[in-house]
């Protein structure tokens, strides 16, 4: 009841807005949708609160689902978004002070998902072959846990 009209009057709130602080057209509307996801699952986390019967669980989803409500229907409640030139900016900034790095796998082969990867690399030489099974790596693992590497 309650928690339906309220999702329904933020989200026809949010529908009348043609722009969003940094965004107009497109990405307002992006915005927007990812608005109303986040009280859609303020509003599930909410009725499934109050189905357990949890008083802090229910104040807490309540109070939450109620802030995103109120930021939905302001015109000022879009958050700390920036621009997306300003955030290029921004990145680039920190690109130049801790220099570019491309992560490395939190895995056994130590290489990183090829899908991940900015450019084709050949895998690491440390003798990993990128189509090792389950077993193998796990085997592999064991041995170096074990310090049996070879």
């Amino acid at each position: 009841g309650e928690v339906v009209r309220r999702l329904t009057a933020a989200s026809a709130a949010l529908e009348r807005r043609r722009t969003v602080g940094p965004f107009a057209g497109e990405a307002a509307v992006a915005w927007q949708d990812a608005q109303r996801g986040r009280l859609a699952v303020a509003a599930l986390n909410l009725a499934a609160a109050m189905a357990i019967g949890e008083t802090s669980a229910v104040e807490w989803a309540n109070e939450n689902f109620t802030t995103l409500c109120t930021e939905a229907e302001s015109e000022t409640g879009y958050g700390s978004v920036l621009p997306s030139d300003v955030t290029v900016q921004k990145i680039d900034a920190f690109r130049e002070l801790i220099g570019d790095m491309e992560p490395l796998a939190p895995d056994v082969d130590y290489a990183l998902d090829p899908l991940l990867r900015r450019e084709t690399v050949p895998p690491p030489g440390n003798g990993v072959a990128p189509s090792e099974t389950l077993d193998q790596k796990k085997a592999r693992l064991k041995k170096l846990l074990l310090g049996k590497n070879e």
